[in-house]
Order: C-alpha cells, then sequence, then structure tokens
C-alpha cells in the first residue's frame, strides 16, 4: 500500500437518522482503517459553498462510494420534487464523469447496506461490481478494493514446460507403462458382467463424461468389476487404440494409501520424474502441478474404494464399517481434501485429458449439483445383483454341479444374487460333507427379505461351518486392517501351529471356501471388508486388545472411554474459512468436540463474550496459519490473545495451544515457542491427531467415536 492515505468520498441520500448514523460509522471505520474517507456530515458550511465542496470532493477522490437505496435512486432520476438536492448534484458530477470517460469507470462504486437495495444501482453503474457492507466479510471485500489487495493473488509464473515429440505414425505421446500401483488380488471364476464392461469401455473412448462413478454396497464386486475390466478389455490392447498414454490403478483400501500419497505417485508417473520438493512444498501446489501434466497427457486413473476419501469413512475403523453404519446425506459423502474435490471437479469439467474410473460405496456429493444430480462431466452408475444366468454360471464354475439351472437361480435369488453371499454359499455346497457339489445342500432355513440381513446370514453359516483352527485364525487375522504376507503370517500367527505346513494348510482351506484371498503376484493375503467387519463384531475384547494389533496400532495411542468428548477452539482468520470448517468436519468425524464460530454461534449471540468463554472452555486451542491471518490486523490477533492468556493458566508441560499451518508462512513472535504442524505435510493431519489423542489422554477425555 501507499505512503499516502488512500481518499473517498461518500454519496448518499439523508433518508433517516439511523441511516445517517450508518453512514458516519462506515466513514470512521474507514478512517480507522488507513483510509481518508469524507462524508458532508464533517463538515458544517464549507466556505466554498456546498456545491463547490462536493464538486472537489468528487474531483480529488480516488474513488467515489454511492450508497444506493430507493430514495437515493429516486433522487438520482429527479424524482423526489424539492428533495434531496445534494444528491442530485452530485449525481449529475458523477454521469458526467461516465459520460466523459465513455462509460469506462474505475472510480465511481455502488455499496449497499440492504441485500435488497441491489435494485436500486443507477442503471451506469449496474455492470460495475457492488459491495454489501453489512457484515465484516463485505467491509472487508470492500476494503480489499480500496486497497488493492486481492484475496487470491495471481500466482506466480513458472517456466514453460517440455512437452514430447508426437509420434508421426500414430500422431500420439509414446505411451507409457502402466502403473498398478496396488494390484487386486483378484479370485477366481469372474463371471458375467458383459454390459457393464461394455459400458466402461465406450466410456473410455468418449470424452463427453471424464468421471466414471462406479457406486455401490460392499461386496456387490465393484472391485473385481474394475480390475477384471481393466486387465483383460483395457491392457492387453494396444493402448494407442484408445488414445491412452498411461494407465494407474490406486486403492484406497490400502493402509496408508492417502490422497496426498496418490498425488506425489501420479505426478511422478504422468511427468516421469521425482518431485522438486522446494517448488511444489504442498498437496496442493503438486495437485495444481498434476492437473497443468494432464491437460495434454492422457492418463486413465482407477481410484478403487473413494468411499474412504470420504466424509462418512474418515475415521480410524474405516476398515471395519457396515454399509449401513454410515451416513449417506450429502455432506458426508463429500471429500475430507479440499485438494481431491478440487481435482476431480477440474478433470470433471474437461480442463484436462485425464479420465477417471471411482469405486465406492458413496456417490461423491463433489461430483453433484446442489439438486443432487451428476455433474455434467460425471457418468454415475450404480452396480447391481448378477443377472440370472450369470449367477447359474457363476455357481457352476464355483463347484455346484449338481441341480437344475431352475433349482440353482431359486437359491442364488434367495441371496440377493450378491456376489460376495455367493461366493460362500458356493464354497459350503461344494464341500458339504453329505451332498458335495449338490445344490439341495444350500443351507434349509428361512431367509430374510432384507439383502443385508440375507448377507449376514450367509457370513454366520459360512464361518461356523469351518474347523475350530480356521475359526481361530480368520478371526484374528480380521483384526489387522491390511493385506499380510506369508512371512507376517508366519510371524504374527506361526506359534499357534505345529509347523508352516499346516498353517498353510489352514489357509487353503480359508481361500477355498472365498473367506480369504491371495495375490500369487505379491504373495500378499487379504479379505473383503464385510467379512472383515463381520469378524470384528465377533472378536472378545480381548482378542481385540493382543499384542499384535498393538504393535500394529503402535502410532495411534490407545484412547480411553470416559464421559466427555476433546473440545478444540479453532482460531482463525475469515479468509481461510474454507479450510478450517472442512477441519471442523474432519475433526467432529473422529469424535472431537471442535468449536467453530460460524457453527456454534447462535442466533442473537453476543459474539465478543461467546468466543472468550468459548477458549476458556476448551482443552486445545489450534491457531490456524496463513500468509492472511499471520499479517491481518483484527479479531483474529484478539483470539491470539485470549488463548495466551488461558495458556498462561495452564500445568507446565500441558499441551493446550497447537500452531497449525495451512500453508507456508511465518509463524508469529507470540506463538513460536510452541512447536507448530504443517496441516498441508502429507503426514500433518496424523501429527496433530496423535497430539489431541495424547492431550485427551492425559486429561482423561475421550477422542474417538
Amino acid at each position: 500500500m501507499p505512503d499516502d492515505p488512500m481518499s473517498v468520498f461518500i454519496s448518499y441520500s439523508h433518508d433517516s437518522a439511523q441511516h445517517e448514523a450508518r453512514v458516519l460509522a462506515l466513514a470512521d471505520r474507514l478512517r480507522a482503517d488507513g483510509i481518508d474517507a469524507m462524508v458532508d456530515q464533517y463538515q458544517t458550511a464549507p466556505p466554498d459553498g456546498w456545491q463547490l465542496w462536493m464538486e472537489k470532493q468528487i474531483r480529488d477522490a480516488k474513488f467515489v462510494l454511492l450508497v444506493c437505496t430507493e430514495t437515493y435512486l429516486r433522487r438520482v432520476m429527479r424524482e423526489d420534487a424539492g428533495k434531496g438536492l445534494g444528491v442530485m448534484w452530485e449525481s449529475s458530477i458523477i454521469y458526467s464523469y461516465l459520460y466523459n470517460a465513455g462509460s469506462v469507470n474505475t472510480k465511481f462504486i455502488p455499496i449497499v447496506f440492504d441485500r435488497a437495495d441491489t435494485n436500486y444501482i443507477p442503471i451506469p453503474l449496474q455492470p460495475t461490481t457492488y459491495y454489501f457492507v453489512g457484515d465484516d466479510p463485505g467491509y472487508e471485500s470492500l476494503y480489499r478494493r480500496l486497497t488493492n489487495q486481492p484475496a487470491i493473488p495471481v500466482a506466480p509464473l513458472g517456466k514453460s514446460r517440455y512437452l514430447p515429440s508426437l509420434d508421426r505414425a500414430t500422431n500420439q505421446v509414446p505411451t507409457i507403462q502402466p502403473n498398478l500401483v496396488h494390484p487386486y488380488a483378484l479370485q477366481s471364476n469372474f463371471t458375467g458382467r458383459i454390459h457393464e464392461r461394455a459400458e466402461l469401455t465406450a466410456w473410455l473412448t468418449d470424452d463427453a463424461r471424464p468421471i466414471f462413478s462406479l457406486v455401490a454396497m460392499g461386496g456387490m464386486g465393484k472391485s473385481t468389476l474394475a480390475w477384471y475390466w481393466l486387465k483383460q478389455d483395457v491392457l492387453p490392447s494396444p493402448v494407442t487404440g484408445i488414445g491412452q498414454i498411461g494407465v494407474m490403478w490406486w486403492s484406497f483400501y490400502e493402509g496408508e494409501a492417502s490422497f496426498a500419497k496418490f498425488v506425489d505417485e501420479a505426478l511422478k508417473y504422468v511427468s516421469g520424474h521425482d518431485i522438486d520438493a522446494a517448488r511444489l512444498p504442498t498437496t496442493y501446489d503438486r495437485a495444481l502441478e498434476l492437473r497443468r501434466e494432464l491437460q495434454s497427457k492422457r492418463v486413465l486413473f482407477v481410484l478403487d474404494g473413494f468411499e474412504r476419501q470420504l466424509r462418512a469413512y474418515a475415521r480410524l475403523d474405516a476398515a471395519y464399517l457396515r454399509d449401513d453404519a454410515t451416513e449417506s446425506w450429502r455432506e458426508a459423502q463429500a471429500c475430507v481434501e479440499p485438494d481431491a474435490a478440487r481435482l476431480l471437479k477440474d478433470i470433471a469439467t474437461g480442463t484436462t485429458r485425464a479420465k477417471v474410473l471411482l469405486t465406492s460405496r458413496l456417490m461423491v456429493s463433489d461430483l453433484e449439483d446442489r439438486a443432487g444430480n451428476p455433474l455434467a462431466g460425471v457418468l454415475d452408475r450404480e452396480l447391481k445383483e448378477l443377472g440370472r444366468e450369470d449367477a447359474i454360471a457363476f455357481m457352476r464354475a464355483q463347484g455346484v454341479t449338481k441341480g437344475t439351472p431352475a433349482e440353482i437361480a431359486t437359491v442364488c435369488e434367495a441371496y440377493g444374487n450378491h456376489p460376495l453371499s455367493l461366493r460362500l454359499l458356493s464354497g459350503l455346497i461344494a464341500r458339504d460333507t453329505r451332498t458335495p457339489g449338490d445344490i439341495a445342500a444350500a443351507p434349509r432355513h428361512d431367509v430374510h427379505a432384507d439383502l443385508v440381513q440375507r448377507q449376514h446370514h450367509i457370513l454366520d453359516v459360512a464361518y461356523n461351518s469351518l474347523p475350530i483352527r480356521e475359526k481361530n485364525l480368520i478371526r484374528q487375522v480380521a483384526l489387522i486392517p491390511n493385506a499380510l504376507t506369508w512371512g507376517s503370517l508366519k510371524t504374527q500367527f506361526g506359534k499357534d501351529f505345529r509347523n508352516e505346513a499346516e498353517l498353510a494348510q489352514v489357509l487353503s482351506v480359508l481361500q477355498e471356501r472365498g473367506l480369504y484371498t491371495r495375490d500369487p503376484n505379491t504373495d500378499m493375503y487379504n479379505m473383503h471388508v464385510v467379512l472383515r467387519r463381520y469378524l470384528y463384531d465377533l472378536a472378545t475384547d480381548r482378542e481385540k486388545s493382543q499384542l499384535h494389533v498393538q504393535e500394529y496400532f503402535s502410532e495411534t495411542p490407545i484412547k480411553p472411554k470416559t464421559s466427555r468428548s476433546l473440545r478444540v477452539f479453532l482460531c482463525h482468520a475469515h479468509e481461510d474459512k474454507v479450510a478450517v470448517r472442512d477441519l471442523y468436519r474432519r475433526l467432529g468425524a473422529e469424535g472431537i468436540e471442535p468449536w467453530l464460530d460460524e457453527e456454534d454461534l447462535l442466533p442473537g449471540m453476543d459474539w465478543q463474550q461467546e468466543i472468550p468463554k468459548a477458549v476458556q472452555a476448551s482443552d486445545i486451542v489450534l491457531v490456524c496459519l496463513s500468509r492472511t491471518s499471520t499479517t491481518k490486523v483484527g479479531y483474529v490477533q484478539k483470539e491470539i490473545k485470549f488463548a495466551l492468556d488461558v495458556a498462561d493458566e495452564q500445568p507446565e508441560g500441558a499441551i493446550f495451544l497447537i500452531p497449525l499451518r495451512l500453508e507456508k508462512c511465518d509463524v508469529p513472535e507470540r506463538v513460536r515457542k510452541w512447536q507448530y504442524v504443517d496441516l498441508f505435510d502429507e503426514n500433518g493431519y496424523s501429527k496433530l491427531m496423535r497430539s489431541l489423542w495424547r492431550s485427551a489422554e492425559i486429561k482423561g477425555l475421550r477422542v474417538s467415536k
């Protein structure tokens, strides 16, 4: 900002004493904020007379603010005979300026105290940006305009990028090898889904909708279909035949497969080189760079298990959640990471050449309009149960060789033709001790009408039919929410068996019955999330607290069950509201009780009294820092002062105030004594949570749900 104060003249009509008072208050506030604002109420009797005084004010001011009301417009239009001569004179001068400037306006700014008054902006100024100054955000927007401080500065100009030459024969960029980061352990006898595979292939060759959202309940075969289609219909054919230069498979079911790590892997894959951490320090920077790369490079991304990136599943126990145990309302279906929502929306709008196949239990609400309909660039499909003929063929392939097609179809329909249920059912029938492979061996008892209940029923039968050794092992491995290698299985559970051969035999039985899978390429063993949830519920508290589970969660302190949740106050600047609001929701999903002014202040509350009370009642204060908040003068500084005063009252060594950087910025001197955490770092959120958990342990409070 220049050293000389910015000069502003306020033109308004004397509607009422109340209106005059709020105009005067606006002028006073501008002057307090370094703006040389002038209003007629500061004058009593100008020596040159009011007409000349007004003309000089308009001429000399850098900006003229027009306070638009119904009365102001009537007097501008000469509709109040004998009234408002001052407004009539000022408007004549203003109209002359606009006329002489050829309607190019950089000086005159309409403002309103009530939103309805936008209807009374004079016609020559209606194309001009107006400002609602009835609240702090509106005033701040006006102040930014007057002082030339845009909320979003122009991004720095980077270096030109190198683009590879096209291959003359194909007129395409040379292809790159597929990057299947988390290979899927496909079980045997994949059957059917001809229509779904054809639709996926048609989508891939059509640029109209860059994103395909494949949604279904657990066990319906989303991951299986996506992997089989990729391996059988996409990769074996020449990649250039469908215009691809790359294919990447990423599964969010893997333990540490965060969005930040996906961005890093995708950027390295697409660009062909390592990430310059100095130039791209944050996930936001890297996601933006990935978007730039994808503007010229056509890559198919298959993002499996994307529900793990939604708020409904943003929990430590996501691996154990049932379909009916999660929330499906709009906010719960939104992305936890703003960068993820931003990248998906960019791709959906066609600003890149990327294609994205999402598999998820829930539709991503960030890819919907306000009415809940998919965006124009999104193809939304719900994966249904297997067709009748496919279900029969699958059961035959699984070893159910005896029985007529009608008999097999009747049994399958009793289980909703649900693929996971049929796999478990076929394992029981094929190995039945009395009539192996005969459909007559299907369990003979009532079948519930609800699909979730039917699914639970077949899980009961499949589990209860196991020998005792298999039961014990499968229940224990379910407590570890990720895939295990053969070596890990031997280390963790080998002591429960006489030798390795016996352990291998038990694992073979579990595989044959469809309860456990092995990927021969990676030698990794895993189970379906539906099975994991079922078996987790069966486990005793003692089993859940066994040593190998504690070791797995060594980074996650055990949280005591107590009467109330940890209370966290979010101190922030208004400009950071979007990022802080998302943090508020993430903390709430963890079972923490966050406090945010826009969420927790009720209409009619005195916010200047309630905010200090909220700070005092909090267990932790997160001081959210950004380049804006560290330089801003305003109430955010008062909030920090409240927090510092309360921090002085805390016991020595207690965790109370945590500086949290939302982006790279300087940490203010007065909070520098406390170790800060960078939320934009890929491990930043987990570091923050560890600190909150530790504080809760010390205070004897509850953290997670």
